[in-house]
């Protein structure tokens, strides 16, 4: 009895024992659990934040280098300041926790003064180079701090700075002045990489907070061998409590369960520390056994960690639970182990459904990682769009990823520009449209017209989807993502990711955090789709730019031709004048066989003129004496002799116009032009041909497409067409330049075609040559039209009636040689000649024979003077002599000393004595 009674008495003893401790047992797993969990919440939460700052890293470096290719692609030491300002406001929006963008030239001692100057011109009045001692103040440049001016042969002055307000301070710090900063920018330049600074202090900032600064030296873009000329730094200044702070967000950091820290390992020990600002200010002195998770990255040539610990709220975690469940545990010592089960399967729960949640995230991050190293390699549009789309699909294991472009056709289609991944072909069986039909409400269609991001869940279920959920079904795809893709507030493309059953534990195929990231993913392509365009324009505008500066070059050369022409002109044409001179005079009394020497002699003679007419035509300074003519005109008088100058195995065809219209040119130069044009086509045609030489009227309207740049008008137009060997392009971009020539050396001067060209320009004409290898050449002459003019006919002239007058004729001319012959050819003409070597002598004879005097033949540019003046001083002494001027000088120079007057006679050199003789009697049957 006595024992049973004892067992009845310690049986509640033994009892509440057993409670206790199983209580005690139990408590001690639970909380084991909890911290377990608490654990893997931290790593979660520390990796999301730690991807971040990284991402905000990577962010950074990405905007610099497009900074630096967009001051690379103005190509010039001072960039823009508004185009700078505007590009590095969008890259601040999209970068936040940016401090600021900046632009620092290389400025050397002597360009100093003129830098200061146009920023003041800018609109910063007190502008000037500042130096930053050591105790951080900023001092005018050139004080004795860290460097005299005498040691610093350049400066980098932050010369430009987005934003600018907060950051005055900041504008013409010279980077050099401080040792951090001077050390940095060696290694960029001679690197030529991006570099980051060590751990500095922000001069803009009132507490001296700790920051970095990131450089890429941008050089001049050069095509000659040898070092490229450095112009300056782009910079990208971080503060670095900006920049984790934007990675740990509440979102991220629920409870404040994790804090980060930044270290430059890169710095000595005392000075790694980058955030937070002072060790005390961490969780580390209190967590040193706690978590701890850490990732490295790479600034620069720097190597940095950030280091993720157990934050202040981490401690309590688990304080909550224990208490409930020891409470729990004692009152229902039975429904322990259900209690335990429940709550073991509730955290395994939690802990796939968190890791499910990561996995998204970090397949999301990784694509975008990816997606900014290719904006960064990119040359074109096409190229990005495919690399991001097959990086979007490997990396996140997507199975289906496409850009589309709307069109603006009739029935609103999509064209897609790139897609990966395993199903491409579900592409090919749907019909892609944006338009408010059933098949344009779509995901795709109405992120289009609605620019807005669409997301759906369930196309197996979900109305929208209707009309493909048969073929999602047949693809195993089960959720959308569509995204517009915007640049200016212009939707230029849509992206779409498509994703399979992979929800798990209820979680959705695309959660929220994850299509945040894949937003953010899309604005990074229209970021660098902008900058793509802006720099294909740059390069553009530069080839444009270089095309211009190539014809300027080459208009100068040919300029430079056509003065050396006109400069050899006169002496050269005295020379012949001479010669042809004395020739035909020797000629008047030679026996038959010296006469026909005597002929050769005239004839190489007048050979050489027409290539001094050749040089001055190419020149455009050749004096014409244009008359209305008709190409049929001057066809009628070429035709006798144009087939002596062609081979008998060339075919010669002239097509005339019925009704030819007028054009005011010179007989001569005309003749000239055909005579070459008919020449050439005959050279190309060594094994025969056929030439055939058309005139017609042509018309351009306003509305006409402008060939040839012509302007709109009526033109008299002439065509030579051969059937040669042709001309490639690149004969044809030189076949009007002077001495260029395919023919072999001493076969051709090289001259024909440009004084060709040189004929037709000046007479405000068009001249265009279409051909092509084995196809032949056709040239087109055009010269615009003018109302006919009668012109006096051989025949009027042989119907004179009055007989050749004799005249005194006071003839000015400065070289000794051509007076005395041209004295000759006037005595031989009949005429009383009074000779001046210059304009004083000319005066005198003429105050002393004024009224003999009825013809004054002069030379335009006299020794000393001209032939006007010898004019004016005649009229002022009442006399109006009959005026012919002659010179050999080109038309520029003779048109300085007022000479070309309309209907002025003139004589070109060299001339005939026949030439001579005819003029003079013309002017004198001229009434006054």
């Amino acid at each position: 009895m006595d024992s049973i009674l004892k067992s009845t008495r310690n049986a509640p003893l033994l009892v509440g024992l057993l409670g206790i401790v199983t209580t005690l047992v139990m408590a001690a797993i639970f909380l084991q659990a909890e911290r377990e969990e608490a654990q893997m919440q931290f790593r979660q939460l520390a990796s999301l934040q730690l991807d971040a700052v990284q991402d905000r890293m990577d962010g950074a470096v990405e905007v610099l280098h497009l900074l630096a290719a967009h001051i690379h692609d103005e190509n010039s030491a001072r960039s823009q300041r508004a185009a700078f300002n505007e590009f590095s406001r969008a890259a601040l929006k999209a970068r936040p926790y940016l401090n600021a963008l900046g632009w620092a030239p290389r400025v050397t001692g002597a360009e100093r003064a003129a830098y200061e100057q146009a920023a003041r011109d800018d609109g910063f009045s007190s502008f000037q180079f500042m130096d930053l001692d050591q105790h951080s103040p900023l001092l005018p440049s050139g004080a004795p701090v860290i460097l005299p001016e005498a040691a610093q042969p350049f400066y980098f002055p932050v010369f430009f700075l987005e934003p600018y307000l907060g950051n005055e301070r900041a504008l013409g710090l010279d980077l050099l002045s401080e040792p951090m900063r001077r050390a940095a920018i060696g290694r960029a330049t001679a690197s030529r990489q991006l570099t980051a600074s060590s751990r500095i202090r922000l001069v803009q900032e009132k507490n001296n907070q700790y920051g970095i600064i990131l450089f890429e030296p941008v050089f001049e873009r050069t095509a000659t061998a040898g070092e490229p000329k450095l112009l300056g730094l782009a910079l990208a200044i971080l503060r670095m409590s900006d920049l984790v702070e934007a990675a740990a967000t509440p979102e991220r950091n629920p409870r404040n369960l994790v804090a980060l820290s930044l270290f430059d390992r890169s710095a000595p020990a005392p000075q790694q520390q980058l955030y937070p600002a002072t060790p005390s200010a961490t969780a580390f002195a209190a967590t040193k056994n706690g978590p701890r998770l850490s990732i490295h990255m790479k600034a620069g040539d720097r190597d940095w960690e950030a280091v993720a610990i157990a934050g202040p709220g981490y401690s309590g975690v688990a304080a909550w639970s224990t208490p409930i469940a020891v409470l729990l545990l004692g009152l229902i010592v039975t429904g322990i182990g259900v209690q335990y089960l429940r709550m073991a399967g509730e955290a395994q729960r939690k802990s796939a459904a968190t890791a499910e949640e990561l996995r998204h995230m970090n397949r999301a991050l990784r694509a975008r990682s990816r997606v900014n190293q290719a904006l960064i390699a990119a040359d074109n549009e096409q190229e990005l769009l495919e690399n991001a789309a097959k990086i979007i699909a490997q990396e996140s294991g997507y199975p289906l990823v496409w850009f589309g472009r709307p069109e603006h056709d009739e029935v609103h289609s999509i064209t897609v520009l790139a897609c990966s991944g395993i199903d491409i072909e579900y592409l090919k069986h749907e019909a892609l449209s944006w338009d408010d039909s059933p098949s344009g409400q779509g995901p795709t269609g109405t992120a289009i017209r609605e620019r807005t991001t669409v997301l759906i869940d369930d196309l197996l279920t979900d109305p929208w989807f209707a009309p493909w959920a048969e073929s999602a079904r047949k693809y195993g795809i089960r959720s959308v993502l569509s995204l517009p893709l915007m640049i200016d507030n212009e939707l230029w493309a849509v992206l779409t990711v498509y994703a399979r059953d992979e929800g798990r534990n209820g979680q959705r195929a695309f959660n929220e955090d994850e299509a945040l990231l894949i937003m953010e993913l899309a604005k990074d392509l229209s970021f660098g789709i902008e900058g793509l365009r802006h720099r294909h324009e740059a390069e553009e505008e530069h080839k444009q730019r270089m095309r211009l500066e190539s014809e300027l070059q080459q208009s100068q050369r040919i300029e430079a031709v056509g003065r050396l022409a006109g400069g050899i002109a006169h002496d050269f044409n005295n020379l012949l004048m001479i010669i042809m001179a004395h020739t035909d005079l020797l000629m008047q009394n030679l026996p038959a066989p010296a006469r026909e020497r005597a002929g050769h002699i005239m004839r190489s003679a007048m050979r050489a003129a027409e290539l001094t007419g050749q040089l001055l035509a190419f020149s455009r300074k050749q004096p014409v004496q244009p008359v209305s003519l008709t190409f049929n005109e001057v066809l009628d008088g070429m035709e006798d002799m144009m087939p002596t100058m062609l081979r008998a195995d060339i075919d010669l065809r002239i097509e005339r116009c019925a009704a030819p219209w007028h054009a005011m040119v010179d007989r001569n130069q005309i003749e000239r032009v055909l005579m070459n044009l008919a020449v050439n086509a005959r050279d190309a045609m060594p094994n025969g041909g056929k030439l055939t030489i058309r005139t017609a009227n042509y018309t351009l309207k306003e509305d006409d497409p402008r060939p040839w740049y012509m302007a709109a008008g009526h033109y008299a137009m002439v065509s030579v067409t051969d059937t040669g060997i042709g001309m490639d392009e690149e004969t044809q971009r030189h076949l009007f330049e002077p001495f260029f020539t395919t023919k072999e050396p001493g076969k051709g001067t090289g001259l024909g075609l440009s004084m060709v060209y040189g004929i037709v320009k000046k007479a405000e004409g068009y001249i265009h040559v279409e051909s092509a290898p084995g196809k032949g050449s056709t040239f087109f002459v055009c010269l615009p039209v003018c109302e006919a003019l009668t012109e006096e006919t051989p025949q009027t002239k042989a119907g004179r009636t009055a007989a050749n007058l004799r005249a005194t004729v006071l003839l000015v001319e400065d070289d000794e040689k051509l007076r005395s012959v041209v004295s000759d050819f006037l005595r031989l003409g009949g005429h009383e000649v009074l000779a001046a070597g210059d304009v004083s002598q000319a005066c005198h004879i003429a105050d002393e024979h004024g009224g003999q005097i009825s013809l004054v033949l002069t030379d335009v540019v006299l020794k000393g003077g001209n032939g006007t003046q010898v004019v004016k001083h005649l009229k002022e002494s009442g006399l109006h002599p009959r005026i012919i001027y002659m010179s050999g000088y080109t038309g520029d120079s003779i048109a300085q000393h007022g000479v070309f007057d309309p209907g002025q006679p003139f004589l070109q050199k060299p001339f005939s004595r026949e030439h001579l003789i005819a003029l003079i009697q013309k002017v004198l049957h001229t009434p006054c």
